[in-house]
């Protein structure tokens, strides 16, 4: 079953609500990639997936990339607290 973001409307009103599966785990790759290479590779797969978010702040950090790291955890946080 694939996570989706659903549109449903009522007579007179217009809602959305999320579905939402949360999958953890860690990326591996092999030694030759670099960390930033890592996430350039994820980060085309999932523009290919309009409704996949992928989150790997850990990953962006060892990228170098500091405010992605950061705005990925406090969306992690966000998505963890529902």
């Amino acid at each position: 079953m694939h996570s989706s973001l659903l549109d449903r409307h009522a007579i007179g009103e217009a809602r959305t609500s999320q579905v939402v599966k949360v999958v953890t785990g860690k990326p591996c790759s092999p030694p030759s990639l670099t960390e930033r290479q890592l996430l350039e590779a994820l980060d085309r797969v999932v523009q290919a997936l309009p409704d996949v978010k992928l989150f790997v702040p850990d990953l962006a950090q060892a990228a170098g990339l500091e405010e992605r790291a950061e705005i990925e955890r406090r969306r992690m946080s966000m998505i963890q607290e529902s």
